[in-house]
C-alpha cells in the first residue's frame, strides 16, 4: 500500500514540476528530487523492502510533509515569496494525502505481527489490484489539478493577459489625452459666434 501510494504521489509531483520550475527554479528542482524518490522508492519497496528503507520511506515524507505544511500555514523562510502562506489547491491535497497513507503503511508494517495476521498469496494479490486501482483514481485527478496548475501560471498567458490591459490603458489614455483638444475645438466656434453676436449688435442697434 506505501508503496503504491509512493508511486501515485510521485506521478503527482512530476506534473507539478514544471509550473514550480517556472516560478522558481529551486521550487522546480525540489518537486522534481521529490518525485524522483517517491517513484524510486516506490518501485524498490515491491523486490526489496527492508527496514533500512521503511524507515527512510517514513523519514523522507515526513520532510516532504512538514514542509507543506510549513510554506501553507507560514510560508517558506526564503525565496521570491518568502513569508507568504500558499493557498490549499487540489493537487497538494491529494499528494499529502497520499504522503500521510505512506507514513501511516510503513508505521503499521513495522509493527510485530502474528502469523495468523498475514494475508495469503492470493489475498495479497487481491489487495494489490484493489490498492491499484484505489489510488490510480486518487493520482488521476492530482495529476490534472497540477497540470491545471501549470497552465494557470503559463508565463505566456500571462504576458497575453498584460498586452491586452496595456492596449486598453493606451486607449484609455488616448482618449483621455484627446478630449481636452475636442472640447477646445468645439468651444471656439461657440465663443467665436458669441463675440461676433455682441460685434454687430451695437451695430444694429444704430441702424
Amino acid at each position: 500500500m506505501a508503496a503504491i501510494a509512493s508511486l501515485a504521489a510521485g506521478v503527482v509531483h512530476v506534473f507539478a514540476t514544471p509550473a514550480h520550475w517556472g516560478e522558481w527554479p529551486l521550487a522546480g528542482a525540489f518537486f522534481a528530487a521529490s518525485a524522483g524518490f517517491q517513484l524510486l522508492w516506490g518501485v524498490l519497496s515491491f523486490p526489496i523492502g527492508n527496514v533500512f528503507l521503511r524507515v527512510a520511506g517514513i523519514l523522507a515524507n515526513l520532510g516532504i510533509l512538514g514542509l507543506w505544511g510549513v510554506s501553507r500555514v507560514w510560508g517558506v523562510p526564503f525565496g521570491p515569496h518568502a513569508g507568504v502562506p500558499e493557498a490549499f489547491g487540489a493537487a497538494d491535497l491529494i499528494t499529502a494525502a497520499l504522503e500521510v497513507a505512506i507514513v501511516v503503511g510503513l508505521l503499521w508494517s513495522l509493527l510485530p505481527r502474528e502469523s495468523h495476521g498475514v494475508l495469503s498469496v492470493g489475498g495479497y494479490r487481491a489487495v494489490v489490484v484493489l490498492a491499484f486501482v484505489a489510488l490510480g483514481a486518487i493520482a488521476v485527478p492530482g495529476s490534472t489539478a497540477a497540470l491545471e496548475h501549470s497552465h494557470s501560471h503559463d508565463p505566456g498567458t500571462a504576458d497575453h493577459e498584460d498586452d491586452g490591459h496595456d492596449h486598453e490603458h493606451g486607449t484609455d489614455e488616448n482618449m483621455d489625452m484627446e478630449s481636452p483638444a475636442d472640447t477646445e475645438v468645439s468651444a471656439d466656434p461657440e465663443q467665436t459666434a458669441e463675440e461676433e453676436d455682441h460685434t454687430h449688435a451695437p451695430g444694429e442697434e444704430h441702424d
